[in-house]
């Protein structure tokens, strides 16, 4: 060796053109190269190829430490053991058998991370076999071989099953050409197929701050500090090494030979690391420690040579993730040998990322874009907007953040981020090293602690419609391929035919009406949201997780899984069939929805497979279908028996659904199965097994249609119809409304009129014998003989005008004789209880007279008759009814004022009463004319005890007995008129209170009038348990209601007083029940009256 070495640096570039060689290139000297492709077709291109390669006086690619083989897999080797894992081989077609290679690193489906002194030989515009320029393609298979045959034989179109890409359309930093590859060595380019099944890498944007573990990868030749280059084999290799220094070509320059150049862009630096640690240049031991002592030799270092230009950098052990941080530009050896530059000490450089990144955010064609978030059309600009790259990364106090930096990068100023520290040797022969290391230290310019920085291009650009475009070669206008998200609000396309990448429903929805059409050349993923397809949705692989999808087009895919999603074809509200092209599976967590008329059902329409379940597993759980409730408007309703063709599958359908439900009412689906469809046919269930327990009225009338369905169903067709659609309370209180409550409401009126005017026959067996004879009591007012039951009196209306009793009339009477006549008003709630209108209400008058006559000494017999008319309201439904009454009774006078008494009366009624019907297609008026018998018969003892002058007070004990017997009768109107059997009821009642009565004169012209009882009521037998009511239409099945009245023991308080002067009168007065519920009359009034 000689004493005298040019010993200034010689930067070669890493980049080389070699041969598609067989796995064993020929040396350098060898440069035509002939590759035997066997197998290959005739076409052009096939049989052999002839390969020239051209001069490459620097032609290593991933050298290693001597202990690693260079064609042994990782770890013992360098070869990568990763497969397609996003850095491939860049080739390009030279022409003539010759090709130029490179590495790159994807960074998201359709773009490819270079160095620009890869392609920067031509024109950007020169490119492109689809635009008739240089071909140009990244193979991403670990053996980039196959694949970039196939590429060549095919024409230049992109391979897929290769994993090989043609790019269309490439950008470069044209600042790259004044120095080749030293500085703003940045490419960019485009594939014409996204590449879906490569992974993409993350990149980092802002700058380390010390040396760091990284990964460095190509496809350069292959060797090891002591073999040397082996050649390029197309194989991706790759080894581990520090980023040991972040500094400018300058800064090296300063620290080795204390001067600078101007070439000040900062750049990262790697060594090739002796792991002896030997520096001693007569034995060609070159590595002196350039980056300082804290850059040891790993495990598989290794450097970078020719080959693996535009490879990336990585950070690997610093976070969990990891990230690119530079583009692989060139290496070398100060000792200027070509020998030297794949030896220890070598060194490689790379442009980083940080410095350039919003040149690579303004250049990158791949946009992820979403809505704003509000409603809108998909091809209104005003709707979109840019969202953050997946890929773009930034670090904050040790923490990796998915943004932008604050700033922009330096670009080629020597601004920013440096650390690390150069190492120097003496200048002369045998170059010894001198002990002194330069520090450089340099804040950086770019972070993450401010607010983004906005490039026009990047996330957050407005104005756009995502719509991919190609771009144009020739006029240098890039291209834009979309990754859509949608979070929220409808996103509406009609009239368009749209071409995205890729489609991800994370929320809102999309309305693809029936004049659009999507086409999305990759996935298409929902993980929430709602898709409707009226036109046409053209994916990939269709996945879909939860949401919904609906609509009645087309969805052409390849496999459309549903995990947890609901199908629902037509849509809301409608009626419709929705195709997929392609297989569909339904796992067992998805549901099909399906809504039906009489017209038909919606139809899952697959061209393909529809797989339900495992068919070799007959337990495996399947997919649930679900009827929807029958949709609104005037279309026919689905009945029991419709059956209705809900998938079909021209490939077949495989396995079965798991669970059937149905939100039809009482009509339940029964599934069945061909071979390429699915059959639901509706089954009515019972009624009684799907409405609540607690009433006993809608279980009735439930268990008779259940009973009736098979004999009936005609005879109730609309009936059916309605009901059976009716689900849980609707359909409990349909089937309660189907009672004839306001039948209870006139027997409690009834009930009422009756009470009303036997009352007054029983007060007078306390009083009987004990008046002066020759008299006629009158009480109340003969308005209750005339005038309409609708009076407005509200005294009248609301029944108050018998509560503060007036003092009563005396007229004369034959002596011997006594008599009464009374009448009045009455009102009170009906069966229903208190509502908001005033006319659902019992309301009517009365009149009863009575005639008595003293037949012996004690003795007092006499006669009645009364009669009653009344109203009842219920909503729409009325009863009117009139009672025709007569009594006998007599009392006998014990002495000290006690008495003995019986009563006895007939009473006969006759109600007409008018229901609204409905059964869901018509509405009727139900019409009904009964007639009823009542007799009673009352037993009382009491006595009566003066308690000042004038009032006595009279306490009793009463038994009564009450049989009422009613004839039965049909309702006429449509489906829901009843016809109601014969029944009697009887009862024996006893009663025990008191009472008050009388007046009492107050002096000064004022007269006290009070007249109040209290008595508790029980029902000692007969308490009544139903009516027997039917259909009229279909009479075969009784069934047996509730009565109201159904109480069994109560209390019952009524009073008023009164205070008279003269023409004026002040009263009050009350009536309750305490403890019924069947019946209660519950009133009050106070009330001022002057006469004039």
């Amino acid at each position: 060796m000689t004493k005298s070495l040019h010993f200034r640096h010689s930067l070669v570039a890493a980049t080389s053109v070699a041969a598609l060689a067989a796995a064993f290139p020929a040396s350098a000297q060898d440069n035509d190269v002939s590759l035997a492709t066997a197998g290959m077709s005739n076409a052009p291109m096939a049989g052999s190829i002839d390969v020239s390669i051209g001069d490459d006086p620097y032609s290593p690619g991933i050298i290693t430490r001597d202990d690693i083989d260079p064609n042994a897999d990782n770890p013992d080797g360098s070869l990568d053991i990763d497969g397609v894992n996003g850095i491939g081989q860049m080739i390009v077609w030279n022409g003539g058998g010759s090709v130029g290679l490179c590495t790159g690193t994807l960074i998201n489906p359709r773009t490819v991370l270079l160095a620009a002194h890869c392609v920067n030989s031509r024109p950007q515009e020169a490119y492109g076999a689809d635009t008739g320029g240089t071909p140009i393609g990244f193979g991403f298979e670990q053996n980039a071989r196959p694949g970039a045959i196939s590429w060549i034989n095919s024409g230049f179109d992109t391979v897929e099953g290769r994993s090989f890409y043609n790019v269309d359309y490439l950008w470069y930093d044209e600042r790259s050409l004044e120095f080749g590859f030293l500085e703003a060595d940045i490419a960019l380019a485009t594939l014409d197929t996204p590449a879906f099944d490569v992974p993409t890498w993350a990149m980092l944007f802002t700058p380390l701050d010390q040396q760091e573990h990284v990964t460095i990868s190509g496809y350069g030749g292959a060797g090891t500090n002591a073999l040397g280059n082996q050649g390029i084999d197309f194989r991706r290799r790759s080894a581990e090494n520090f980023v040991s220094f972040l500094g400018s070509l300058d800064d090296y320059d300063e620290g080795i030979f204390g001067s600078r150049s101007g070439l000040e862009q900062n750049l990262y630096w790697t060594s090739f690391t002796d792991p002896d640690g030997i520096y001693d240049v007569s034995q060609l031991r070159l590595d002196f420690g350039v980056f300082g002592t804290d850059d040891v030799s790993l495990p598989r270092e290794g450097t970078t040579a020719g080959g693996d230009s535009g490879g990336p950098l990585i950070l690997d052990e610093k976070y969990d993730l990891d990230l690119v941080l530079g583009v692989l530009s060139g290496g070398g050896s100060i000792f200027g040998s070509t020998a030297f530059g794949d030896a220890y000490g070598s060194y490689s450089f790379y442009q980083p990322l940080h410095a350039f990144w919003q040149v690579i955010v303004a250049n990158n064609p791949y946009v992820y874009a979403t809505t704003k978030g509000g409603n809108g059309e998909w091809t209104d600009p005003g709707h979109w907007v840019q969202a953050m790259d997946p890929n773009y990364y930034v670090a904050l106090d040790g923490e990796l953040i998915n943004r932008l930096p604050d700033a922009p990068g330096a670009e080629l100023s020597g601004e920013g981020a440096k650390y690390g520290q150069i190492c120097g040797i003496e200048l002369n022969f045998p170059f010894l090293q001198t002990g002194e290391c330069q520090e450089f230290d340099q804040d950086p310019i770019v972070g993450a602690t401010g607010d983004q920085y906005f490039v026009e291009g990047g996330p957050g650009s407005e104005n756009f419609v995502p719509d991919n475009y190609s771009g144009d070669v020739v006029n240098r206008i890039k291209p834009r391929y979309y990754d859509v998200t949608l979070y929220e609000g409808i996103t509406t396309l009609s009239d368009a035919e749209i071409t995205i990448d890729r489609l991800t429903m994370e929320g809102g929805v999309l309305d693809i009406e029936e004049s659009g059409s999507l086409t999305t050349l990759g996935d298409w993923t929902q993980i929430t949201g709602w898709t409707n397809v009226d036109g046409t949705l053209s994916t990939g692989e269709a996945f879909l997780l939860t949401g919904l999808l609906s609509g009645t087009g087309t969805f052409e895919t390849p496999f459309f899984t549903s995990v947890a999603g609901i199908v629902a074809p037509g849509g809301a509200d409608r009626i419709g069939t929705l195709t997929i092209d392609g297989n569909a599976i339904l796992a067992s967590g998805s549901a099909l929805y399906i809504d039906a008329d009489r017209s038909g059902a919606d139809t899952l329409a697959v061209t393909g497979v529809l797989s339900l379940s495992d068919p070799n597993d007959p337990d495996a759980p399947g997919a649930s279908v679900v009827f929807n409730k029958p949709i609104g408007g005037k279309a026919p309703k689905p009945r029991d028996g419709d059956a209705f063709v809900i998938a079909t599958a021209d490939g077949g359908v495989q396995g079965t659904f798991g669970q059937v439900y149905s939100f039809q009412g009482v009509l339940r689906p029964e599934l069945s199965y061909t071979d390429t469809s699915v059959i639901a046919e509706l089954r009515a269930g019972k009624f009684v097994e799907i409405i609540g327990r607690n009433n006993p009225t809608a279980r009735a009338f439930a268990s008779a249609l259940d009973q009736l369905r098979s004999s009936s169903y005609n005879d109730l067709y609309n009936l059916y119809g309605t009901f059976d659609l009716l689900e849980g309370a609707n359909l409990t209180n349909a089937l309660a409304s189907l009672a004839p409550r306001i039948n209870d409401d006139a027997s409690l009126l009834q009930e009422q009129q009756a009470s009303m005017l036997f009352d007054n026959v029983t007060d007078r067996l306390s009083l009987m014998g004990s008046q002066d004879t020759g008299t006629l009591s009158v009480a109340g007012s003969l308005r209750g003989l005339v005038g309409s039951d609708r009076e407005t009196s509200p005294a009248v209306r609301n029944g108050f005008a018998n509560l503060a009793p007036d003092r009563q009339q005396e007229l004369a009477l034959p002596e011997g004789f006594t008599g009464f006549v009374s009448s009045g008003t009455f009102a009170s709630h009906n069966s229903g209880g208190a509502t908001g209108n005033l006319d659902d209400r019992q309301q009517g008058r009365y009149v009863g007279m009575g005639i008595e006559h003293e037949v012996a000494e004690r003795l007092t017999v006499g006669v009645g008759y009364g009669y009653a008319s009344g109203l009842a309201n219920s909503g729409f439904d009325t009863a009117e009814s009139e009672v025709n009454q007569v009594a006998a009774y007599g009392s006998y006078r014990l002495d000290d004022g006690a008495y003995v008494g019986l009563a006895a009366n007939y009473q006969m009624a006759r109600t007409q009463t008018l229901r609204f019907g409905s059964d869901g297609f018509g509405e009727y008026n139900l019409e009904g004319d009964r007639s009823s018998e009542r007799m009673s018969a009352v037993a009382e003892t009491g006595i009566n005890v003066p308690v000042s002058d004038g009032l006595t007070l009279t306490p009793r004990a009463q038994l009564a007995y009450n049989r009422t017997s009613l004839d039965g009768f049909a309702e006429t109107g449509g489906e829901t008129a009843l016809a109601i059997d014969d029944f009697a009821t009887s009862e024996v009642q006893a009663r025990l209170g008191a009472k008050l009565a009388g007046s009492q004169d107050l002096g000064n012209g004022w007269t006290f009038v009070p007249q109040m009882q209290a008595n508790y009521v029980r029902i000692l037998d007969g308490a009544q348990d139903g009516m027997t009511v039917r259909f009229a239409a279909a009479s075969d099945v009784p069934i047996l209601l509730p009565l109201a009245n159904g109480d069994s023991n109560w209390a019952e308080v009524k009073g008023g007083v009164s205070v008279t002067r003269g023409l004026v009168r002040f009263g009050a007065g009350f009536e309750t029940d305490i403890g019924r519920d069947a019946v209660r009359n519950d009133r009050a009034v106070a009330d001022i009256n002057i006469r004039f």
